[in-house]
């Protein structure tokens, strides 16, 4: 697969063995609670050679920015509309949306160093370093973004529902883009082991009503987008 037809993602995957196995035997069918503590440890235990501030100009990056504003404003959110970015990297996509108006957006990732350095990077967004499979809030949020996260989970449809439930107020949503099926599959063939869930459009229908955008970002794959709505 050429580098052409397959974007290249910046920073480097996660290096570890225990995490490489893990990741191969999930996508077996392996669900055990071993299992799952390897993938999370790989996630949590990043250190900062792996980690990098993304080009927010790359292509499968910047297309996901301009979906999420067009939604949040025909959905009529403002500056003091309460959104949390979960799995948000090191917050350079999150600082997109607060440079447009958004001002009252968190920032929530499971790695320590990915925090530290959106911290120092991006010091007027806030940081929760937790892990989104189990975080209880203390707050509820207009607005929850799951923007290319939902294929690293290893329970996606339940922490989808949990979020609907215990992160959400009433009339809140979820914003969330996913990579096709093909991607994810073709991702996790060619060494990155991080995208573990495929999810397919179907799966989406499940999870809403409301219509599923495509985003084409090469002629071989697209991006999913749809509001979950509580």
């Amino acid at each position: 697969m050429s580098g052409k037809e397959k974007p290249a993602f910046t920073g480097v995957g996660i290096d570890s063995p225990d995490f490489e196995k893990a990741t191969k035997e999930f996508v077996k069918g392996e669900r055990t609670q071993k299992v799952f503590r390897a993938i999370k440890n790989g996630y949590r235990t990043r250190d900062r050679a792996t980690i990098c501030i993304d080009d927010i100009e790359l292509l499968r990056i910047k297309p996901r920015i301009k979906w999420v504003i067009k939604q949040l404003k025909q959905l009529n959110f403002n500056s003091k509309s309460e959104i949390l970015d979960c799995g948000s990297w090191t917050g350079a996509f999150t600082n997109e949306i607060y440079q447009a108006g958004y001002k009252n957006i968190t920032c929530l990732d499971l790695c320590k160093c990915v925090c530290e350095m959106g911290s120092e990077n991006f010091p007027h967004l806030r940081y929760i370093n937790d892990d989104i499979e189990t975080f209880i809030p203390n707050t509820k949020y207009d607005a929850v973004l799951l923007c290319e996260i939902v294929e690293h989970l290893v329970t996606p449809f339940e922490t989808i529902e949990r979020i609907k439930k215990c992160f959400l107020k009433d009339g809140g949503i979820i914003l969330t883009t996913i990579p096709d099926e093909k991607y994810v599959k073709d991702d996790f063939e060619d060494g990155r082991y991080e995208h573990i869930h495929p999810i397919s459009k179907d799966d989406l229908k499940k999870l809403t009503t409301d219509s599923i955008e495509e985003v084409e970002f090469t002629k071989k794959y697209k991006w999913y987008c749809a509001i979950l709505k509580k």
